[in-house]
């Protein structure tokens, strides 16, 4: 018979696994009794390990994604801002949206990438938010910038911005939230409207 005190310590062990697992930590070792709680602990304890290692392969797979891509991107988009400004040789207008809506899928890939490092810091408990001086107005551009009208679909993205304004955030985490919010709004706005983003000063 199981006394009332081993019943809580069991369950205990249990609910503190549950709570090792979802933190990445090693579990505790296996409930050494007869009974369901062992039962239940032994299975969940092999259900946690396959998702650990699963975590650990998606982290390592993560980790040399951005080693092998990141640099990459970055060079690309240095170099198509330089043609963007139009430095390096006359376009014509067909080569400017060409330019332009690489410029775009190069940012947005690189922003995509962001995201996913930051999902696996998230889960890692190691995700930190970088506080510095920020402009709304280069945080808008860029979120407008990194977001495009899908195929076929008549939209405008414009700034309304009379001034600019500048605060303390994470500008590419406050970048990457205007982006979702734009990717929303032009998912769902119908064709031949205009999508304005405005800031003011409270």
């Amino acid at each position: 018979m199981i006394s009332r005190r081993k019943v809580l310590s069991n369950l205990n062990t249990i609910e503190e696994n549950f709570h090792r697992l979802a933190e990445n930590k090693e579990l505790l070792p296996l409930i050494d009794n007869e009974d369901e709680f062992s039962a239940f602990n032994e299975n969940f304890r092999e259900i946690a390990e396959e998702v650990l290692a699963t975590r650990l392969e998606r982290q390592k797979y993560l980790e040399v994604m951005n080693e092998i891509l990141r640099e990459p991107l970055l060079e690309l988009n240095t170099f198509i801002d330089r043609f963007k400004d139009g430095g390096e040789m006359p376009m014509t207008p067909r080569a400017e949206a060409a330019i332009a809506r690489t410029s775009t899928t190069n940012k947005r890939l690189i922003m995509m990438l962001n995201e996913l490092i930051d999902f696996e810091q998230i889960e890692r408990g190691i995700f930190s938010i970088n506080v510095d001086d920020a402009s709304a107005k280069s945080i808008i551009d860029s979120a407008i910038d990194c977001t495009g009208p899908p195929s076929g679909k008549k939209l405008e993205i414009v700034s309304n911005l009379r001034k600019d304004i500048t605060f303390r955030a994470d500008a590419d985490r406050l970048t990457q939230v205007l982006i979702n919010l734009l990717s929303n709004a032009v998912k769902f706005s119908p064709s031949n409207s205009t999508i304005t983003l405005s800031a003011v000063e409270e």
